[in-house]
């Protein structure tokens, strides 16, 4: 083996490898993976106020989690971000609704789940060879689905005029967002980011996916709104602050 040749080709690869000089300045696109936090707790409404009108069940969702991928095209001025979100809320599971009387009637498991193509701006504030700090504000027309799963007990069926029952719900709204943002270089071509921030998202109107009859003996049809016990539109507002932890993969 030609071992003089087998260097020189190792120092030629090694210095290729070296060629390239991180410059967040001067790179220019990304595919990235994001992930944010939100310690807002909501009431979910998609069936807190429409299990009858005397139950006892507890609704709240103590935080979010979202999950997004993407890409991003990077300017010297501002960069240009598009991207898929999941919003995932905490799977409601074995939540029981009681009577005045603390009586039994039913079981309920609850699920829900946001889907959102977006994209988005970020405006440079500050930047150096390898962090920057910026303002990114963006927007995502964002997809609900609940599916709420219903085992009535014989006092729950008597007292509501249900039997077991899954009903699925959706919605479709515009998503505002807006965060202050840091990113540093973590290895080679690889950066990391930090974000703070507040999603404006609230689904004023849900609507059933299928037939069904609900608690209360109605039965509902596709595409008819879902209403609550005194006859309101069901809602579910995720709207909050976050906090979000980004890594971008620089290709060019």
């Amino acid at each position: 083996m030609n071992f003089g040749f087998v260097f020189f080709v190792i120092m030629l690869i090694a210095s290729g490898a070296q060629a390239r000089v991180f410059d967040i300045t001067k790179e220019s696109f990304a595919p990235y993976l994001r992930g944010t936090y939100s310690p807002v707790a909501w009431e979910n409404k998609t069936f807190s106020e429409s299990s009858g009108t005397d139950t006892e069940l507890d609704a709240r969702v103590p935080s979010n989690m979202s999950g997004e991928f993407g890409f991003l095209y990077a300017t010297p001025i501002l960069n240009f971000k598009f991207g898929i979100e999941f919003i995932l809320p905490p799977k409601q599971k074995g939540k029981i609704g009681t009577n005045a009387s603390s009586a039994e009637l039913f079981t309920l498991d609850s699920e829900t789940t946001v889907l959102i193509p977006k994209a988005a701006l970020e405006f440079n504030l500050e930047k150096f060879r390898q962090t920057r700090f910026f303002l990114m504000v963006g927007a995502g027309m964002a997809n609900l689905t609940s599916k709420n799963t219903y085992a009535m007990t014989a006092t729950g069926t008597t007292d509501l005029g249900a039997s077991d029952y899954q009903e699925e719900l959706k919605a479709s709204v515009l998503m505002y967002e807006a965060s202050l943002g840091f990113e540093s270089l973590l290895s080679d071509t690889t950066t990391w980011v930090f974000e703070a921030g507040y999603r404006m998202l609230n689904f004023k109107q849900l609507k059933h996916n299928k037939d069904v009859t609900v608690i209360g003996g109605t039965a509902v049809e596709k595409g008819d709104v879902a209403l609550t016990n005194d006859g309101s539109d069901r809602s579910a507002n995720l709207s909050g602050f976050y906090a979000g932890l980004s890594f971008r993969f620089f290709l060019f």
